[in-house]
């Protein structure tokens, strides 16, 4: 069976949506915008290596893989037969903060955990996810997504306040927020340096460290990202837009980071979910 992806944006849950992923060998580099939660399906063979936030990590079938607004994370080997399947939903912040303040969860708010084995909040996912298959009601459809995510930060977000960052952390990270505001112009290394107020060479050490990436390759995947929302809005005038040079390098970077180009993203997103 060869890999298939398909996404859904749902219309019944405005900054929610779902991609499925079968017996995919891709070693999957994504940046996320919005909080991530990764459904590792049993039929995956073995597990998986994983990077994020400067840490490995193992994921094997029914494991839960989280992550953050801002973060990068990188596949780096799928072990056994050397592919995966996975059902990953996506959450904006904006629901993330309405859900946390309803459960007196601190904002902004942190996942204490990177990945877990949890078969009850596993069941919960696809138990959602099978409602979308099955085209249930809205109020169904609703009424299974917010316990499910309430469950889910219940179980794996900080309660305790967190530690603030070392000046250094401090820096890197206002650097990068830069680097995400401005991501439609082309950013110098050295404005970036200055900054942080480490040099080019350290800032660059450094923000690889701590983010996965380059700072190119970072802002190239923050631009996907925003052409990606702007697809599952209903489209945009030019990927230019985007700072995106011209229309062909727009798709071959969007396919390398999506899997699919961005009409057929824009195709599947107008469609009924069904994962395969």
């Amino acid at each position: 069976m060869p890999e298939t992806i398909s996404y859904r944006s749902l219309t019944e849950i405005p900054g929610v949506s779902v991609l499925s992923v079968r017996q995919s060998p891709r070693l999957w580099r994504v940046y996320h915008e919005t909080f991530t939660i990764c459904a590792v399906f049993p039929e995956t063979p073995d597990q998986s290596e994983w990077m994020y936030r400067g840490r490995q990590y193992h994921s094997g079938g029914n494991d839960l893989m989280l992550m953050e607004p801002g973060e990068v994370h990188t596949m780096k080997r799928i072990r056994g037969e050397g592919w995966g399947s996975y059902d990953v939903l996506t959450v904006s912040p904006d629901i993330v903060h309405e859900i946390s303040q309803s459960l007196d969860i601190r904002w902004p708010t942190h996942l204490a955990m990177a990945n877990m084995t949890r078969p009850d909040l596993f069941g919960t996912l696809v138990r959602f996810l099978a409602t979308l298959q099955r085209q249930g009601s809205q109020l169904e459809i609703e009424s299974r997504f917010i316990p499910c995510l309430s469950r889910l930060l219940n179980s794996c977000a900080e309660q305790k306040p967190k530690p603030q960052p070392a000046p250094a952390l401090k820096s890197l990270m206002k650097a990068r927020d830069f680097l995400r505001e401005n991501f439609d112009r082309n950013v110098t290394l050295g404005e970036l340096a200055s900054i942080s107020g480490l040099s080019r060479y350290h800032f660059l050490r450094s923000f690889c460290r701590l983010f996965g990436l380059p700072p190119h390759a970072y802002q190239i995947q923050v631009r996907v990202a925003k052409a990606q929302a702007a697809l599952s809005r209903g489209g945009f005038q030019s990927e230019m837009d985007f700072g995106f040079a011209d229309q062909s390098h727009f798709i071959r970077h969007f396919r390398n980071i999506i899997g699919v180009t961005p009409g057929q993203y824009a195709g599947m997103i107008k469609k009924p979910f069904v994962a395969v």
